[in-house]
């Protein structure tokens, strides 16, 4: 067959750009806000006064498009006949935000409602001037930097391999930036865009 004319080589970008999914679960966020180490556990929550407020457990999971915080709280009730702390638990809702700067989602537009024993606490509005919100703000978060490495690595291993029998591609993940993130009930899933270089080197016998 007629070979093509030959032309001047010009050649094309040499950087690439793909888009992934990755999950953070709640598994995994659970886990480690319910670590001692984390700073959220047994901690006396400030301005709660004589109450001596403190979250017990958390458990964040998905409902409706929102991140649920079912947490877990001890405190010292207003009439202590027994002695011992009193507890509630309290729902908090909210939409999460991602920080590109610490690479981790965040809790925003937090509201809750509670469930309790203890018929003062209904009816009490200590806790709406206590810093629980402010903590949880803080302390909740799910970070999604490990995930990002972990993608970064599969990436550079699917992305360097043989093209056919007489070339290899070649590719290197520079950077990552979140598109997108919506909750389901096991976790956030985060739509990651990744740019990078890649070169198609040809291979001599």
């Amino acid at each position: 067959k007629m070979m093509p004319p030959l032309k001047i080589y010009k050649p094309g970008p040499s950087g690439f750009h793909a888009v992934s999914n990755t999950t953070i679960s709640f598994k995994e966020a659970n886990n480690q806000l319910n670590d001692p180490r984390f700073g959220l556990i047994d901690r006396v929550i400030p301005g709660s006064g004589d109450y001596k407020l403190r979250i017990k457990g958390i458990k964040l999971y998905g409902s409706g498009g929102q991140v649920i915080a079912e947490v877990k709280i001890q405190y010292n009730p207003i009439i202590n006949l027994g002695s011992k702390p009193a507890h509630m638990t309290v729902y908090f809702r909210g939409v999460p935000q991602y920080n590109p700067k610490k690479e981790l989602f965040t809790l925003r537009h937090l509201d809750f409602d509670m469930k309790t024993g203890d018929l003062l606490m209904q009816v009490a509005n200590w806790i709406f001037k206590s810093d629980i919100l402010k903590v949880l703000q803080k302390k909740a978060r799910i970070p999604i930097g490990p995930k990002l490495d972990q993608l970064k690595g599969r990436m550079n291993e699917v992305l360097n391999l043989p093209v056919g029998m007489h070339s290899r591609l070649q590719t290197q993940v520079q950077s990552f930036r979140v598109l997108d993130a919506f909750v389901d009930k096991d976790g956030i899933q985060a739509q990651i865009s990744l740019d990078g270089d890649a070169q198609l080197n040809l291979l001599c016998r």
